[in-house]
């Protein structure tokens, strides 16, 4: 094929690249003079050795970690002067000039509470400071990642000042920045080195938690919160999430940690919580590797609301939330049946009788299990190539138009990069199978129909109804009569004929007669990135870019697959240029970025952002940027029937392949066909959406004890993703009403967003730590139900107190989160979210002659209430005792 075509010639002048590095490299050396070092790292207060610190020359791939004792020995060809950098989790780094060679260096690292001069790199692409950013980042460092009170990583993003949490399951919890809620977030990147953490069966957004690195490998966190369009192309629309795992280099040794524990609920009662996982990496000169291995379960959280979707509805249809095979109903005309005069007997609404989500879904285990390889080669002191792989496998369940188990579904990433202190060159792919996922909601349909179809059921109904009724039965009595005649034969949960019958349905792929669906998907990517900072001295410059290429294969379950896979392709390119003036206070920053899409026009976005530090720790910043979300492959492509109404997504290929472009085209209005005036009307197919984001900020460090972060921003809205239903007009003229959900754009109504917050954290001298936060979103514009909402509370508080040596080994931490209630909107129901109120807590103590920690928590974990959607899921909370060990780390 064409793309594998250019792959191969990519790799081949790669290849001839490399070669070539490798022999001017070779030559260099050889005539370099070697330089070596050597000494001890220490805390400066008590003394003790500091090892696993990170020694290494600033803006090269030369360092090594210091030894058990804190001891390094470090040798180097780079020419002298150099700068060698001496740092670690918790303490002030360190610089120091090199001008030849040293022994015996003493290094006093001095204990830093707050990251007075952390470096991020998810604001512009390149190193800077996370003071002076153009825009508002935040950033979890591996202190904060180990004191965190949450039983999971991403348990403890939630403290995060504009994250909040969206949890499916409790192995599947999905991030969201700012703009509107979702059960998913198709509009936040989650990158894990560099890596889009993307699925496709799901619709071509993140897994969070479930299939992604182990907690035990995560280095450190930052998240962009907003549109970052300019440098991060499509679907970086509600923020950037990026977590990068742990080099071989920095961190050798062995970490093992076991973690036991349970939650508690009114309604679930009482399980066990486990997790096991491991960490090995080895240095062998200019090569390293580590393998991780990880391993959690939990009973999930229960769905136990089995109350009337609609209160108004008489008994006879009853259509219970958390209840399936009732939502397939009729009307039955009983006059007609009976061949009474009419409104002798009249109609009557019946639904089937349903089984509640606990009898055809087992909570237990909620399971995830990952494992990963990594491999580091330095071919330089300049140039490190490397290899991932990564797989993961969970049991979880999600919430979306129905309610879905993501039972073994499993993923494999790998990627090759190349890169140096100026460039980086990646490709990496990702491959997926759904395994025994399923929807819920047809598993509940059609083991009914296992033991009675549709036809026959009602029949019976209405026959044992009308003969009740004639006999003189009372409504009631004549309704429980003809239920219990046609329940007869109703295979009973967790009967053998129940079981044999869920598990043929969950095994067949084809919602006419079963649950399951298939998808052994994947995506290919290749990027790059050059700075010019070494070319070009008026202005630092960077220009990259990157070609996707999606391969779609669910075999008809889910999208219009099943005579043709689909294939999309995308790409982007991107310069950005940053000049400072005024004795380097005032920094000017400009990004330009151009995105392309098989379905969709191309598009340009910009950024402009501007830092004036009129001192060294009070920075104020102004940017303008863009975004845009590519419409996920679901809304492009699914053509899933759900039995009372058909997903269709909004594309001309989709249209080719499904053959229902009428229903676009001229597709009946239902109100108008419900009033007896049916309406053709004609849906635009979908196209991205677009939001423009100015925003201000303020950033402080007083007294190198205080830290303030203020932001407002206003972000408008365009062409929101919309869904719309009509009927059939081929099936109305034969008198059958087909409905069907169309996937398009809401154009004649903008959204504005409106958002400020505050953070700040304050350290004190005997090491206790405050951190609090507020932040604030409203929306104006749209009246139509689906833009009415953001699916995000209105004001939201958090607020964290700790102290890591509370006594001489004893630490601890309490976080807390606050919301007010709001409204959710989706196109499986609305409802209202109650507010809450969350406190966390954990108590370590380290065991430093053993290199280990044990640590104590408790999280009071709510559901969410989403009432006439899928009703409360149960209220409970969660403990855990955890013992982590790390052979070079100790006790952190």
């Amino acid at each position: 094929m064409w793309y594998l075509e250019r792959i191969f010639h990519f790799a081949r002048k790669a290849s001839v690249m490399t070669l070539c590095v490798l022999l001017t490299a070779a030559v260099v050396s050889a005539q370099a003079q070697t330089v070596s070092l050597s000494g001890k790292v220490t805390d400066q207060e008590t003394g003790e050795e500091l090892p696993g610190a990170n020694v290494h020359v600033k803006g090269k791939y030369v360092g090594i970690a210091a030894q058990g004792d804190g001891s390094f020995a470090l040798n180097t060809s780079l020419s002298t002067p150099f700068t060698l950098v001496v740092s670690m989790v918790g303490y002030q780094t360190q610089e120091m000039e090199v001008t030849g060679s040293m022994s015996d260096m003493k290094v006093e690292m001095a204990q830093e509470a707050f990251m007075v001069g952390d470096i991020v790199v998810a604001a512009s692409r390149v190193e800077e400071s996370i003071l002076s950013a153009p825009v508002s980042v935040e950033k979890m460092d591996q202190l904060e990642i180990r004191r965190s009170p949450g039983v999971t990583l991403f348990d403890g993003l939630a403290q995060m000042k504009e994250i909040e949490l969206t949890a499916n399951s409790m192995v599947f919890t999905g991030p969201t920045g700012r703009g509107f809620g979702s059960s998913h977030n198709s509009g936040l990147i989650q990158l894990i080195d560099g890596t889009d953490n993307t699925g496709i069966a799901n619709g071509s957004y993140s897994l969070g938690n479930l299939t992604g690195i182990s907690d035990i490998d995560v280095a450190e966190i930052e998240f962009l919160p907003g549109a970052s369009s300019a440098l991060y192309g499509p679907n970086a629309f509600s923020g950037v999430l990026f977590m990068n795992t742990k080099s071989p280099f920095d961190y050798p040794g062995l970490s093992v940690q076991v973690k036991s524990g349970g939650t508690n609920s009114d309604y679930g009662g009482s399980s066990s919580l486990m997790e096991g996982a491991f960490r090995y990496a080895k240095v062998m000169d200019k090569f390293a590797f580590k393998v991780v291995g990880s391993h959690f379960q939990a009973t999930d959280w229960v769905a136990h609301d089995f109350s009337a979707k609609n209160p108004d509805d008489p008994a006879s249809n009853f259509d219970g939330v958390n209840v399936y095979g009732d939502e397939v109903a009729t009307t039955l005309n009983l006059d007609a049946l009976a061949g009474t005069p009419a409104g002798t007997l009249g109609s009557i609404a019946v639904a089937r009788t349903g089984y509640r989500e606990e009898e055809l879904y087992d909570y237990s285990p909620a399971r995830t299990s990952k494992v990963n390889l990594g491999l580091k080669y330095r071919l330089n002191e300049s140039m490190e190539a490397s290899y991932d792989g990564r797989y993961g496998t969970g049991r979880a369940i999600y919430q979306g138009t129905n309610r879905y188990a993501l039972d073994n579904l499993s993923s494999f990433w790998n990627k090759v990069e190349l890169k140096s202190e100026n460039f980086f060159v990646r490709a990496y792919a990702q491959r997926e199978d759904a395994g025994d996922s399923h929807d819920i909601v047809f598993a509940g349909w059609n083991v009914n129909r296992q033991w009675k179809g549709d036809q026959q059921w009602f029949g019976e109904y209405a026959g044992t109804y009308i003969g009740a009724t004639l006999q003189g039965a009372g409504s009631d009595a004549a309704h429980a009569a003809a239920r219990n005649a046609a329940d007869t034969g109703r295979f009973l949960p967790g009967t053998p004929e129940f079981n044999d019958a869920l598990d043929q349905v969950r095994n067949t792929k084809d919602f006419a007669t079963g649950a399951g669906f298939t998808s052994k998907s994947g995506f290919y990517n290749t990027e790059a990135m050059y700075n010019f900072a070494n070319q070009i001295d008026f202005v630092d410059l960077q220009v990259g870019g990157n070609w996707r290429y999606y391969n779609v294969d669910t075999e008809g379950t889910i999208y219009s697959d099943a005579d043709e896979k689909i294939d999309v392709t995308e790409f982007g390119v991107y310069a950005q240029a940053t000049k400072s003036v005024l004795d380097n206070k005032l920094k000017l920053t400009g990004s330009l970025r151009l995105d392309g899409h098989k379905n969709f026009d191309d598009h340009i976005s910009p950024r402009v952002a501007a830092v004036f530090s009129p001192t060294q720790g009070h920075h104020f910043r102004a940017s303008y940027q863009s975004g845009f979300n590519n419409p996920i492959i679901e809304s492009q492509y699914i053509n899933l029937n759900l039995g009372p109404i058909q997903l269709v997504g909004g594309t001309q290929d989709n249209m080719d392949r499904t053959g229902l472009g009428r229903v676009y085209e001229s597709g009946i209005d239902i109100a108008s066909a419900q009033a007896g005036n049916p309406t053709p009307v004609n849906t635009p197919f979908i196209k991205p959406e677009f939001q423009k984001t100015f925003e201000i900020g303020y950033k402080a460090l007083i007294s190198n004890s205080l830290f303030v972060d203020l932001n407002y921003y206003r972000s408008d809205y365009t062409d929101r993703f919309k869904n719309v239903r009509v009927l059939d007009p081929e099936a109305l003229a034969q008198g059958v009403l087909s409905p069907f959900q169309l996937y398009t754009n809401e154009a004649d109504e903008n959204v504005i967003l409106q958002g400020a917050g505050i953070g700040m954290t304050y350290n004190f001298d005997n090491g206790f730590r405050v951190d609090g936060s507020y932040t604030y979103i409203d929306r104006d514009g749209g009246t139509d139900d689906a833009l009415s909402s953001t699916n995000r509370a209105k004001n939201r508080v958090k607020f964290s107190i700790g102290n890591p040596r509370l006594f001489k080994n004893l630490g601890f931490n309490v976080a807390g989160r606050w919301r007010d209630e709001f409204n959710w909107v989706a196109t499986f129901g609305e409802g209202e979210v109650g507010g809450e109120t969350i406190i966390d807590a954990q108590v370590s103590y380290k065991m430093p002659r053993m290199n280990s920690t044990l640590k104590a928590g408790v999280n009071n974990l709510t559901g969410k209430n989403y009432t006439q959607m899928f009703g409360s899921v149960d209220i409970g909370t969660t403990f855990y005792l955890s013992v982590t060990y790390d052979s070079v780390f100790g006790a952190l």
